[in-house]
Formats: structure tokens, sequence, C-alpha cells
């Protein structure tokens, strides 16, 4: 299955599933189970994961239209989270869950037992409540190199503590107290900390080129739809040169992205830094001239332009932010120094891994 017919098949699948009425109904607490099951048939969520386990075994390049498609479409779904989860536990050579499954990126408080449970506290995870088991990265609490393990969220001993991000979307506290875990062989790809922080930017920046398309397309088509003073806004130079603007640095975020989905296992984290940057910065930008042109009507809970701007907002700081991103790329050009800098950096700083998280 090569990248255009997986564009296509997102674009059908998404385009005819996902309206308004699903959104507001998600904004206000129902998860769409019925789009999870259309979308887990599709094989979406094991896209990534390798035939052995069960998956179709395809390369991040061929799913970047899944990933850019849950932007566009501001799908309500753990699909992201899912497919990086799915192909991590394949290449671990583990045996894929099944289900949805939540990745623990960020501050992670755990400590593993004798018996070889787990205690702790994983902290802003996106889509805890709606979803079966948690990856999670041990970082060396075991007493060994950092390791990948699968957690159950439907044992005794794990508790859930709920919170949304601006997009409504969950981002939820995990009690474990003696929980059962799968602890996964180290993972060919790179067994350094920080995997997870960094395959959740580089989804993440197609999921921000997505969004940031969505919202250029409708600020266009209000400009040329709203009259103003005998003639529509797009024919002002001032519109024109902020929908430019904007259409440039999305353009950025895009090539940049693309980059980083192609990238190899060397160049990954700097290539990955670089994207969720440009991307982070393109949305922080778009939310704001977007919603300028609009004007008033673009503020109101009636109009769609919102469903997109909230997930600029909410997902420009997931999986780390632009300023975490960047200061990881500034940090490397200062323990660079000034000798061999430029031959470095155009190598793209093969010593960026390991990444803290």
């Amino acid at each position: 299955m090569n990248g255009s017919m997986i564009a296509d098949s997102a674009e059908k699948l998404f385009s005819t599933l996902i309206d308004k009425e699903l959104l507001e109904a998600f904004d206000r607490s129902m998860f769409p189970e019925a789009l999870w099951t259309q979308v887990d048939q599709s094989g979406f969520p094991a896209a990534l994961a390798s035939e052995a386990s069960g998956g179709i075994g395809l390369g991040w390049v061929e799913c970047f239209p899944i990933l850019y498609g849950v932007g566009y479409w501001q799908v309500p779904l753990p699909l992201a989270d899912t497919m990086i989860a799915n192909y991590l536990i394949s290449a671990a050579g583990g045996a894929l869950p099944g289900g949805r499954v939540a990745i623990a990126d960020g501050p992670v408080e755990i400590a593993i037992g004798d018996d070889g449970r787990m205690s702790g506290k994983l902290v802003d995870v996106s889509w805890a409540r709606h979803c079966q088991n948690v990856l999670i990265e041990t970082d060396g609490v075991d007493g060994g190199g950092g390791r990948l393990a699968v957690v159950s969220l439907v044992q005794p001993g794990v508790r859930l503590q709920q919170y949304e991000n601006h997009a409504a979307e969950p981002l939820d506290s995990i009690a474990l107290e003696c929980a059962q875990i799968q602890l996964l062989s180290p993972v060919p790809v790179t067994s350094t900390p920080g995997l997870l922080r960094t395959f959740g930017a580089l989804a993440c920046s197609a999921m921000l080129c997505g969004a940031l398309d969505s919202c250029l397309r409708q600020a266009v088509v209000y400009a040329n739809d709203r009259v103003q003073f005998g003639r529509p806004l797009a024919k002002y130079q001032a519109i024109q040169q902020q929908l430019a603007l904007l259409a440039g640095e999305i353009s950025a975020a895009r090539t940049a992205t693309l980059v980083a989905f192609s990238a190899s296992e060397a160049t990954l984290a700097f290539d990955t830094a670089v994207a969720k940057v440009r991307a982070s910065e393109a949305a922080t930008l778009a939310a704001n001239i977007c919603h300028q042109v609009h004007g008033a009507i673009g503020f109101t809970h009636e109009h769609s332009l919102h469903f997109s701007t909230r997930r600029l907002w909410a997902w420009r700081g997931r999986h780390g932010s632009d300023a975490y991103w960047a200061g990881r790329l500034g940090q490397l050009a200062i323990d660079a120094g000034s000798r061999d800098f430029w031959e470095r950096f155009t190598d793209r700083f093969d010593a960026m891994m390991p990444i803290a998280a």
C-alpha cells in the first residue's frame, strides 16, 4: 500500500465520519466509540507495526497522511498514541495488546519492586481514561538500561485522576500501586531515554501541520466570502500579507516535518526537534492570524474555527514545547563550541541522542 493510497483512504474515512456534530458531542465528554471501531477496522492503529506482529508494516513517510489527517479533521481519538505504541511494542518483539494504548512521555515517578510490580505516578498522559493500556519508559528504574513497559489500565492498583487540555482532550494522571507490568526487550531503534517523547513529538508535528492547513483554509474561505466596505476581505493588502505570512510558516513546518519523517536513526532526534519547533511556532502564529481574519465571529462557539485553534494551542506544547526542543538544539550549539560548529550542525548533531525526557 503506497502513500497516495493511504492518503486517499484517510481522507475518505475522516471526511465522511467526522463533522461538527461529532466534535461538539466530544466536547461534551462523549467518546466516539463508533468512530474508533471504523478507524480500527481500517488498520490505521497498527499501520507502523511489523507484519510479523500483526501490523501492516508501513514506514513513517507512508503514514504521514494518517497523522496529518488527525490534525486536519481534528480526529478525537488516541490514534497517534496507539500507532506509536504499537510500533515500539512491535519493534521490541512484543505482542500487540489490541485496543487503544496511551503513551506516557511526561514526568514519570515510578519504582519496580522485587516482585516485578510497579508503583508510582504518571502525569499528563493523553487519552488514558479511554485506553486499555499505557506504554511507559522505565528509564533504568529496574537497575538496568531504559526499557519500555506495557501497563494494563484495567487492573487493581490503577487509579486515574482526570484532567483536560485546551481541546477538551483527556490529559490524565495515573497512580499505580503494585501494578502488574509487561517489561519489553530493548527497542532496536534506540534504547536511550526520551524515546516516547521523540516519537510523540514526531507524530504531533504532523498533526499540527494538518490543523494548520485546516485553519488556513477556513481563513482563506472566510476572507473571500466576507464583504467589508464593498469588497471581500481578501482584496485588502493587509489581510493578504497576513495570510501569505501564515502560508509561508505552514510550508516551513510541513517541510521540516517531512524531513523528520524520512530521517535516519542517526538524525531522528535532531530532525524531530526542528520539526516540532517549526510546527509549534507556526501554531501560535496561525491561531493569532486566523482569529484576527475572522474577527468576532471566529471567537464564538458556533463557528468551527475553534476546533482547529484549540488543538493548535493544546498540541504545540504536547511532547515538548517549541521552547523545550529549541533549548535542546541550543544546548547542542553551546556544547559544540566554535570548532567544527558548522560541520556538526549540517550533520544534524548525531550526538543529540540521548534526549532527556
